[in-house]
């Protein structure tokens, strides 16, 4: 039974396959006879790792790109490459300077609970509601 479970028919695989083709927007028949389909899974995979991080001008080139290789079928040239290398470079940078921005604001948060509060040892102010006549 573990066997009839590892092996798929073909029909599951070309299944499987029109599914994934489905979710990620093109068409199974691409797979076989589209001319730049390496430069296609090329963004697809660099869709796929950082969407999500990309600012609207990144994602604004990415779709101009896809625009380039999947529907007017030209590959890609080594400047757009090098854009796309830019791009997920400045993708890393920010979510780097994130981190340690996280990390930084977690140190502080962890070293005023093992010392104290600042302002348990500041001086108390007048309650905002009290009188205070001279």
């Amino acid at each position: 039974m573990a066997d009839s479970n590892n092996n798929l028919s073909t029909q599951e695989k070309t299944h499987y396959t029109n599914l994934w083709c489905r979710t990620i927007g093109i068409k199974s028949r691409d797979l076989d006879n589209h001319p730049t389909i390496d430069d296609c899974i090329l963004l697809i995979r660099c869709r796929d790792t950082s969407w999500q991080l990309m600012n609207a001008s990144e994602k604004g080139v990415w779709a101009a790109f896809w625009n380039r290789t999947y529907h007017n079928q030209y590959p890609l040239k080594q400047t757009h490459l090098n854009k796309l290398s830019n791009i997920f470079e400045n993708v890393m940078h920010r979510e780097n300077k994130l981190e340690t921005q996280r990390n930084h604001i977690k140190a502080i948060r962890e070293s005023t609970h093992q010392k104290g509060s600042v302002h348990m040892t500041a001086n108390p102010l007048p309650a905002t509601g009290s009188l205070i006549r001279i």
